[in-house]
């Protein structure tokens, strides 16, 4: 099975320019259904490659031989939801990255600032995530969130469809000590994430057990404990069912080696 790419890149510049290349672009390697007119200055073209290689080179070349190009590119793989966004202007690249989302929560209730997809997001920080953000979401900013802290210590209670996330936002605008508590109660994980800063870029998720973080934050002791307890039961359910199958799959060997050590014989297959 392959792995398609799918580039899609935003062409911005002087009318002349765009209409040129769209001719250009129809004679060249790209279908007439691929290309998008938005207005007069302004052109979408997706590409496409069944490799699985990357398509930005593209941008890259254009953004070279047009400096009066502004170019915007979003890619991705097909089988994966990570995707990847460059810039480029006046020839040269301002910044290209991977947004690897780590965690993404629900709107919360009183919350009006812009989202992406409706939802707060949380991303690796690597090499010009933030200037990308900063460009795709001018106003995306997480300390909008500083009046909806409801919890002791000014923890805010998210949700997720797989769990229950609770956000400490940064101390200062400018500073990244903000962090996160990831909690499955139904199959006992519990994870946090650190690092972050006002736009969601963060480290790495860290799995922990969850007395490190009563220890660490007391404060979340009584909303952790009532949580936790919630999904008692389905953890058990949960540790039954794993017990059961490593029984079942370890049954067939041990049958097969009782067989060979009393009777002496190969084992049948």
């Amino acid at each position: 099975m392959s792995i398609s790419t799918i580039s899609v890149q935003t062409l911005t510049g002087p009318a002349s320019l765009i209409n040129r290349l769209v001719k250009e672009l129809v004679e060249g390697y790209c279908h007439s259904e691929d290309i998008m007119v938005i207005d007069d200055n302004t052109v979408q073209i997706s590409l496409y490659n069944g490799s699985g290689s990357t398509l930005l080179h593209h941008a890259d070349a254009l953004s070279v031989d047009y400096p009066a190009l502004d170019i915007r590119a979003v890619e991705w793989v097909d089988c994966f939801e990570d995707v990847s966004v460059a810039y480029w202007k006046s020839g040269r690249k301002i910044y290209q990255c991977d947004l690897c989302e780590i965690v993404s929560c629900e709107k919360p209730e009183g919350y009006s600032g812009p989202l992406a997809d409706k939802r707060i997001r949380f991303w690796q920080a690597v090499p010009d995530l933030k200037m990308a953000i900063q460009h795709i979401l001018p106003d995306y900013d997480l300390m909008a969130l500083s009046e909806l802290a409801t919890l002791a210590g000014g923890w805010l209670a998210l949700h997720n469809a797989d769990c229950k996330v609770l956000l400490r936002l940064p101390s200062q605008p400018d500073l990244n000590d903000g962090c996160l508590v990831q909690l499955s109660s139904e199959i006992g994980r519990v994870a946090i994430v650190q690092g972050i800063d006002r736009y969601g870029c963060c480290a790495s998720e860290q799995s922990v057990a969850y007395a490190d973080v009563t220890a660490r934050w007391p404060e979340l002791r009584p909303f952790l404990r009532s949580y936790w307890r919630s999904g008692k039961k389905q953890r058990t359910r949960n540790r039954r069912w794993r017990q059961l199958q490593k029984k079942m799959a370890g049954k067939p060997m041990k049958s097969r080696l009782s067989l060979r050590h009393s009777e002496e014989q190969d084992i049948p297959f």
